[in-house]
């Protein structure tokens, strides 16, 4: 599918058309599904090879933000993968320092959109879901939460996170063989173990006791911090996917913790 800019996708779907195909920022460019009322964002990032223009031009991501009244905001890669620390030497990434281009892309949606600074959540599948945890980690300050879906960290994971800790709903297939929970060996690299993961993000962020919850299409894990945040581990039986239903339950869960 070859994308046709944002102006004439967003005059299908409804909403305020915007003159930016794709709107550029230093370190380089996103795009944007932008609905009439938007007054918050999901900075969505794609997986390994994906196109920032496909997540966007996508008919149920577009209706899911319509009905949740957000900006959906698609992240590019450089090359065909995101430049993280401890992913594959062959993985065709070209350096570029992520968090700077995120920081760059929120201050952009901003200004040109008029969003809520405090209305921001970082989302993304797969290699996506590891720029997700990434963000959440070192740009926490800056968002809502974060909803990575079937990625992590590559190893090592950190020992911890230089941001203040934010409410994270991780998503996950219980069959997912391409990042299993437990993670596998890609090239000379190795995905991060998600257990580990996510405990130690409990300890960044002082989360309690796990509290199974049923969530829409999700069966989740909660463990609540001292401040009223959220981590949870949201699975689901399917594969390495998802879907906008499971996005809408990860960030309906972030904002009831604002």
């Amino acid at each position: 599918m070859r994308w046709i800019g944002v102006v004439a996708v967003l005059a299908a779907g409804g909403a305020a058309a915007q003159d930016c195909t794709p709107c550029d920022v230093p370190g380089g460019a996103y795009w944007a599904y932008v609905p009439e009322a938007a007054d918050g964002a999901i900075l969505f990032s794609h997986g390994y090879r994906g196109r920032a223009e496909r997540i966007v031009g996508t008919a149920s991501l577009q209706a899911m933000a319509d009905d949740l009244g957000v900006a959906l905001v698609g992240l590019q890669s450089a090359g065909d993968d995101w430049s993280l620390p401890g992913a594959p030497t062959d993985s065709a990434t070209v350096a570029r320092d992520e968090v700077a281009y995120a920081g760059a892309v929120l201050d952009d949606v901003i200004s040109r959109f008029g969003v809520d600074p405090a209305g921001v959540v970082a989302a993304g599948f797969s290699a996506g879901g590891m720029m997700t945890w990434t963000l959440a980690c070192e740009m926490g300050d800056r968002l809502a939460g974060a909803v990575p879906m079937a990625g992590t960290f590559w190893d090592p994971i950190p020992e911890g996170c230089s941001a203040p800790p934010v409410s994270v709903v991780h998503v996950h297939g219980t069959t997912d063989e391409i990042v299993p929970m437990a993670g596998r060996v890609v090239g000379d690299a190795r995905q991060g173990d998600l257990e580990e993961v996510l405990a130690m993000y409990a300890a960044h962020g002082g989360f309690g006791a796990v509290e199974d919850v049923e969530a829409g299409p999700l069966d989740c894990s909660v463990r609540t911090s001292p401040a009223g945040l959220e981590l949870s581990l949201c699975l689901h039986g399917g594969g390495h996917g998802f879907t906008a239903d499971q996005l809408r339950v990860g960030w309906e869960r972030v904002m009831a913790t604002r």
